[in-house]
């Protein structure tokens, strides 16, 4: 692993959002986005947002990586790839969410 940056803000003005990737680094020699995350499991919606990171960022085909750091003792660490063939369809549904979070605001 070759970090690049660490809390890195980004922004995609064409589609109204920004965010802090935790880490952008070259994982064997692939640009990868990096989101850390403790909780108890990966959760679905942890995949939308390395959607919106990727788009924000450069718009390249990057990697997609969520670690889960184990809360509680015994639990393991976990490592979960967020494939690039899966963008489009993740990014369709982080924008429907994203419409939905400002209709009702």
């Amino acid at each position: 692993m070759r970090p690049l940056l660490a809390e890195q803000r980004i922004y995609n003005t064409a589609l109204g959002y920004a965010g802090t990737v935790d880490l952008v680094a070259y994982v064997s020699d692939r640009l990868t986005i990096v989101d850390y995350k403790t909780s108890k499991a990966v959760y679905a919606e942890y995949r939308l947002q390395i959607a919106a990171y990727r788009a924000a960022y450069r718009n390249a085909e990057t990697n997609g990586l969520i670690l889960r750091f184990p809360k509680d003792r015994g639990d393991a660490f976990e490592v979960a790839d967020v494939p690039w063939a899966e963008q489009e369809r993740l990014l369709a549904v982080f924008l429907a969410a994203k419409r939905v979070w400002e209709w009702m605001a």
